[in-house]
């Protein structure tokens, strides 16, 4: 099980922050720890390419007034398909969104792309096992793999460990 509490701790994550949570899903699981982390002085952005996500997103920011929380709806599969600006996030999420991803080397880029030099990209995948929860194997991502693409010039890597019996975590710092 993946603790967003404890993996945002570890990351520094603090007030007046700005994170982007790439392909957020409609849980918001990163979301709203998040929000909370940052403060009023800081800015989450919830990025999903799902519109009906972003709204639940959206509805519950609002019923529990955390004001903090920017929907964005984007193509992280696409450089320059999320709006946000060159280097404007200090910590870039990328949960379970790898395994998914179309075109994961342009994903590798667009996050580059908004975050910020010496920010951190977190990344939280599949493991390569089976298991009765999430992808199949054929549609998950080694963390090997994921080392060589986001270690492939824009980000160096700092830390890797497991995130759960699932899950492995990878965090890369912005060179």
């Amino acid at each position: 099980m993946i603790h967003p509490a404890r993996l945002l701790e570890r990351l520094g994550v603090t007030e007046g922050h700005h994170v982007a949570d790439i392909g957020c899903g409609s849980l918001g699981h990163f979301v709203f720890p998040s929000a909370k982390r940052v403060g009023a002085d800081g800015r989450v952005y919830a990025v999903d390419i799902q519109r009906r996500a972003l709204d639940v997103i959206r509805r519950a920011a609002k019923e529990e007034q955390l004001f903090n929380i920017e929907t964005i709806w984007g193509d992280a599969d696409r450089i320059g398909g999320i709006r946000l600006n060159e280097g404007s996030v200090d910590v870039a999420l990328i949960t379970n969104t790898l395994s998914s991803s179309r075109r994961p080397l342009d994903l590798v880029k667009e996050v580059a792309r908004i975050t910020r030099e010496h920010g951190i990209a977190l990344v939280v995948d599949w493991k390569l096992h089976a298991s009765a929860i999430g992808p199949s194997v054929e549609h998950r991502v080694s963390d090997t793999t994921a080392q060589e693409w986001f270690g492939g010039g824009a980000f160096e890597l700092e830390d890797s460990f497991e995130a759960g019996p699932y899950h492995y975590a990878l965090i890369f710092r912005r060179i």
